[in-house]
């Protein structure tokens, strides 16, 4: 166990030659970031040569190629995120009346369900993975006893425009303070558990990522 305040080690980087049309290129990643150009290689249907060699045609003369293998993989992810993050919506703007407790779990993302009164009904398991062990502390809760929960509108406006259906999801940010750091990711909110245009649950969904 590492002591208090130690921060982890980073993962060697790994050394490999990727060769395409020809080209041998040198290149040294941390182990994470050759594993995501295999993942996207193999949903193209191409071999990690390949991607990579497409990837160099847009490299700017004297651009560092190693270094736009990272952000693409970071693009990547997000974008697979953003995708999960919109089908969990769609999904659960088509369910109407739903049980919470299914519907927490069933959510792909991490994500807790609050009601109008900004109390914490429930969190997933995935939520754990986001903000730490003690998230089962948050139920029974408001959010505000753990959480910044940031958005333009105040909370209240919001709930009044999901109650009046005048909105269908707003946007956000979910944040804490662990020693040394701020955490915060973008939170998708919707309205759920509709019983009538007043009583609702609210679904606060988290974009995985600790920034």
């Amino acid at each position: 166990m590492m002591a208090e305040g130690t921060e982890a080690p980073t993962p060697a980087m790994r050394q490999q030659i990727v060769q395409a049309e020809g080209r041998r290129y040198s290149l040294k990643l941390e182990p994470a970031f050759w594993a995501a150009l295999e993942r996207s290689a193999k949903l193209r249907g191409v071999r990690r040569g390949r991607l990579v060699a497409d990837i160099a045609k847009d490299l700017t003369p004297g651009a560092n190629l190693a270094s736009r293998l990272r952000v693409f993989c970071l693009e990547e992810a997000q974008a697979a995120a953003h995708e999960q993050e919109q089908r969990a919506v769609r999904a659960l703007l088509a369910v109407g009346e739903t049980d919470v407790a299914a519907l927490t779990e069933a959510c792909p993302v991490p994500c807790l369900i609050a009601g109008q009164d900004r109390v914490v009904a429930r969190v997933n398991s995935a939520f754990g993975r986001w903000f730490g062990p003690s998230h089962a502390k948050l139920v029974g809760r408001p959010i505000d006893h753990f959480l910044k929960l940031k958005t333009v509108q105040p909370f209240e406006g919001i709930m009044a425009s999901f109650a009046e259906r005048r909105l269908a999801m707003a946007s956000g940010h979910l944040i804490y303070v662990v020693p040394g750091r701020v955490i915060a990711a973008p939170a998708r909110m919707v309205p759920v558990a509709r019983s009538d245009a007043q009583n609702f649950a609210v679904l606060i969904m988290v974009a995985e990522g600790r920034g």
